[in-house]
């Protein structure tokens, strides 16, 4: 066996991986060829090839180059010379843009994609199509060589979508937590930790019929207070006017007697009224007062001597709660 025949595989595979990186760039970058402008004065023309190789290389992976491919006699040639600028830049295709100013302010376009082995890929024209009166010739030609370059450069794929890392399951998720308690815990009080919420007894409250029990527990002596204590208080506003009244009487009454001479006979059933009215009224006031006060007193006293009645023996209760219902009976 030959003794170079071991090293073929190895040197294959070295030799792939150097080409590796050149292949990739082709098949990513763009050579572009500066741009050709013919007709119209030299100053024009310098200053739209700028204005033209500046739209068409305004692209991601494009390289702008400096390359005379455009004076090639033959068609053959021409291509050959745009395919070699693109082996030369280790790019995929090269692109050439030719601008024609034509009489009339008029401008058309051609371009022409070519691929590293000098075949011809994409040859894309615009029409020639005049100027705006007023508007710069360069706007014009930038907006028309960038909508000849979506023709002529493919557009870069979109980034590859990031995968989501899968959700671990939920016995792992669990498993984890079990793992996290600290050292020297029982397994029994590993499994309280996690699980102690749901051994936990629920506090019994109070239920409803209970607490109207407790409401319901004093007797007829309240509400009798209440009235008794009500009608008191009217007796004593009653009072008040009965002997607002009676002091009204006695002015009038204090009037007639005015510098200590007696009032005239002819105004003595009036003054007889006046003196009547005192006396009536006093006495209202009076006995008003007296019942009011009577009646305060009497609720009072039923409303402070009726507490509420102790359980009797042999009584029960019932308490319901979120996790639960209890029965306590007291015994006799």
């Amino acid at each position: 066996m030959n003794r170079f025949s071991c090293l073929r595989p190895p040197l294959l595979l070295a030799t792939a991986l150097l080409l590796a990186p050149l292949a990739r760039g082709q098949s990513e970058s763009v050579a572009i060829h500066p741009c050709v402008v013919k007709g119209g004065s030299p100053n024009t023309a310098k200053k739209l090839q700028g204005v033209c190789t500046q739209a068409i290389g305004a692209a991601e992976g494009v390289k702008t180059t400096e390359s005379a491919c455009a004076r090639s006699k033959s068609s053959n040639d021409f291509l050959s010379c745009l395919g070699r600028l693109a082996r030369d830049n280790q790019a995929s295709r090269s692109v050439l843009v030719t601008l024609s100013l034509q009489p009339g302010n008029k401008v058309g376009l051609s371009g022409i994609a070519v691929g590293p082995e000098g075949q011809k890929l994409e040859q894309k024209d615009i029409a020639a199509q005049s100027v705006k009166a007023g508007s710069p010739m360069e706007s014009f030609v930038q907006t028309q060589v960038e909508e000849l370059r979506k023709q002529l450069i493919p557009a870069p794929p979109p980034p590859e979508p990031k995968q989501a890392e899968p959700t671990p399951p939920a016995s792992s998720v669990q498993s984890a937590r079990v793992e996290q308690q600290p050292q020297g815990v029982s397994g029994s009080n590993t499994q309280g930790a996690v699980t102690g919420e749901s051994t936990e007894k629920p506090e019994l409250v109070p239920s409803v019929t209970e607490t109207q029990k407790r409401a319901e527990s004093r007797t007829w002596k309240t509400p009798v207070a209440y009235a008794a204590g009500g009608t008191g208080v009217a007796a004593g506003v009653l009072a008040v006017v009965f002997a607002i009244q009676a002091g009204n009487a006695y002015d009038k009454l204090d009037a007639e007697y005015q510098n200590g001479a007696a009032p005239p006979p002819s105004r003595a059933a009036e003054v007889a009224g006046l003196r009547d009215d005192i006396n009536r009224n006093r006495t209202l006031a009076g006995v008003s007062a007296g019942v009011g006060a009577a009646l305060v007193a009497t609720g009072a006293v039923l409303w402070f001597i009726d507490k509420p009645s102790e359980p009797k023996a042999g009584s029960a209760s019932l308490s319901v709660g979120p996790g639960g219902v209890g029965l306590s009976v007291l015994l006799p």
